[in-house]
């Protein structure tokens, strides 16, 4: 899936989240989805997060490739990990932490019905899938625009529930 697809995908989770819990911040609940939706894909040069992050985003794809350890078992629970050691640091921050948590999830399953599919054994090269080959979305073709399309208005649809 390309960075915009990811994005609204993971603004869906955020809005989600705040619907059903009710945070204090639910600006920062979304937000934090939205940013973990994109953040596997910092090992890519041109990719939406990797652009907007400086001289960090830029550097880092030359140490690991694309939907490697990033799409992994591996990312989800060092992931999970930060998330909990900035709680720790940082009481309150439980659902902000988890929404992006559960954003970085929404990149790693969104990724999982491309035909590429993701190493989430890495360092295994084996893909998964959630769809068979042939079913797959091809990254950046129609049907991802279609998917893309449904759940804006599915983030439409939230925002006018939660607000």
């Amino acid at each position: 899936m390309i960075g915009k697809t990811h994005l609204i995908i993971g603004t869906a989770v955020g809005l989600a989240l705040v619907a059903n819990n009710h945070p204090p911040a639910p600006a920062l609940v979304i937000a934090a989805a939205a940013i973990g939706a994109l953040l596997p894909d910092l090992d890519s040069h041109g990719s939406l997060i990797a652009r907007k992050t400086g001289p960090f985003g830029w550097l880092y794809p030359y140490f690991v490739s694309h939907r490697g350890i990033t799409h992994s078992a591996v990312a989800v629970i060092m992931v999970l990990l930060g998330v909990a050691l900035l709680h720790r640091d940082y009481p309150g921050s439980e659902m902000a932490g988890f929404a992006l948590w559960c954003g970085y999830l929404s990149h790693l399953t969104a990724d999982m019905v491309t035909k590429a599919g993701i190493p989430l054994l890495w360092p295994s090269e084996r893909k998964f899938r959630l769809l068979p080959r042939r079913l797959a979305i091809v990254t950046g073709g129609k049907r991802e625009s279609l998917v893309s399309l449904a759940i804006l208005v599915l983030d439409i649809w939230l925002v006018y529930t939660v607000y």
